[in-house]
């Protein structure tokens, strides 16, 4: 007989990078009373890639990870622990406005160096176009985005 779940999901996860931390707490704590159903990381990965809602930045990169996942051969989600980290790397905005001010400021030193190098002008069009391919989806952070504008 399978037990009796506890509790109840959390509210599907949007992507909004404010709400990140409070819905990975109720996640957490619902995989955590409901151990003995969810007992694998087989069990609890898939699983909670179903608790983001579709058609959101979140759902986006849900459906992302599962379908990376059922392309591999043999499936495999990963552990509890790497699931988390992955989902806090992307959405935790600390982290990710981090990460996307430091790929910034690298395409911009690259972009000057080239300028300065070659004596041509790259432009800020593909200076934009590299910026934007360096923040992570759902992420486009005021602070980055601030710092790239003004340092054109």
């Amino acid at each position: 007989m399978t037990p009796k779940l506890l509790g109840s999901t959390p509210d599907p996860y949007d992507g909004n990078p404010t709400k990140a931390q409070a819905f990975w707490n109720t996640l957490a704590n619902y995989y955590t009373m409901n151990n003995t159903v969810y007992n694998t990381n087989d069990k609890k990965v898939p699983a909670a890639l179903t608790n983001f809602k579709a058609g959101t930045c979140g759902g986006d990169w849900a459906s992302d990870h599962i379908a990376d996942t059922l392309a591999a051969n043999p499936n495999n989600y990963g552990t509890w622990a790497q699931f988390q980290t992955t989902f806090l790397k992307q959405f935790i905005p600390s982290e990710v406005q981090q990460e996307a001010i430091k790929g910034m400021h690298d395409t911009y030193s690259t972009w000057a160096t080239e300028n300065l190098m070659t004596g041509t002008k790259i432009g800020p069009t593909r200076l934009n176009d590299q910026a934007s391919m360096t923040i992570p989806r759902c992420m486009h952070s005021d602070n980055a985005l601030t710092w790239h504008s003004n340092r054109n």
